[in-house]
């Protein structure tokens, strides 16, 4: 049974063992803005490095990177860069643009919260 549609989701509603749950279908791109975006750093620390139970160290070692650059990304300090972004994807999966896109959409809502502070002349 779909139990609601908008542009192309549509979310559907499970049966047996997971009844009470529901399923949504994407059949397009679309991106919606999200409400104070986590800094990729952050993310990167729980779902990769904390995840595969990795010191900084070890991971640093693995990117074939410094201690201190990893650290700084992992504590919000510094930007994703391309070049570290693609390492990542490298040694552990996750696809340079996916994380590329998560700095981006950190770096607009920063902007997004600023706005009022920048002052343009037309």
């Amino acid at each position: 049974m779909e139990l609601y549609a908008w542009h192309k989701w549509k979310v559907h509603t499970l049966t047996g063992g997971r009844q009470g749950t529901w399923s949504l279908n994407v059949t397009s791109t679309l991106r919606l803005p999200m409400h104070n975006p986590p800094h990729p750093g952050e993310v990167i620390r729980a779902e990769i490095i904390e995840a595969i139970g990795l010191t900084v160290t070890d991971a640093a070692k693995a990117l074939g990177v410094s201690c201190q650059a990893l650290s700084g990304l992992l504590n919000a300090k510094t930007d994703l860069t391309g070049d570290m972004a693609l390492r990542i994807e490298k040694a552990f999966g996750p696809k340079m643009e996916t994380l590329m896109g998560m700095q981006s959409a950190y770096d607009n809502f920063r902007a997004r919260q600023r706005a009022g502070k920048i002052i343009v002349r037309r």
